[in-house]
């Protein structure tokens, strides 16, 4: 059993004038059996990619690198509704392996994105565990508000 469970979420938004999106994110840390540790949340401007796949696992990407930061020394279970939160640290481990290129040997334009997962991952003491879950569970409640305030407050701060 994990020491901790972290829950992330994302709310985002597609930009209409380019291959981007923006999004809130939501975070929460909670003990192995419910007590709150802490909660975050992250208003991130824009993300790049060509396709709205990659945009919002790079929005994961994101909020994954922020909770691992945040959280306690200890095993950790990173709980997500996205469906590609176990894609991440594969992604990361071939793009590090190519060193930092994609996959066709282009520059990667969200390099920077990966190498500060990297750092969080590398500088965690205790094990990760990823985990896509529908279970509607407090912790992913509380989320989705934290993650719609600040998506919320991008909107207004246009």
């Amino acid at each position: 059993m994990p020491d901790y469970i972290i829950y992330i979420d994302i709310l985002y938004r597609k930009h209409r004038s380019n291959n981007g999106v923006s999004g809130g994110i939501g975070i929460v840390i909670t003990t192995s059996d419910g007590q709150l540790v802490d909660e975050f949340n992250d208003a991130t401007r824009q993300v790049i990619s060509p396709d709205e796949k990659m945009a919002l696992l790079l929005l994961e990407v994101c909020a994954a690198t922020i909770a691992i930061r945040n959280a306690p020394a200890g095993e950790l279970l990173i709980r997500s509704k996205q469906h590609y939160i176990g894609e991440i640290i594969g992604l990361m481990t071939r793009m590090k392996t190519r060193g930092w290129l994609n996959a066709d040997g282009t520059p990667n334009t969200n390099e920077n994105l990966w190498r500060r997962l990297d750092a969080a991952v590398s500088g965690h003491s205790g094990t990760i565990q990823w985990e896509y879950t529908r279970v509607r569970e407090p912790g992913h409640r509380r989320c989705e508000e934290i993650a719609r305030f600040a998506a919320n407050c991008l909107i207004d701060n246009r």
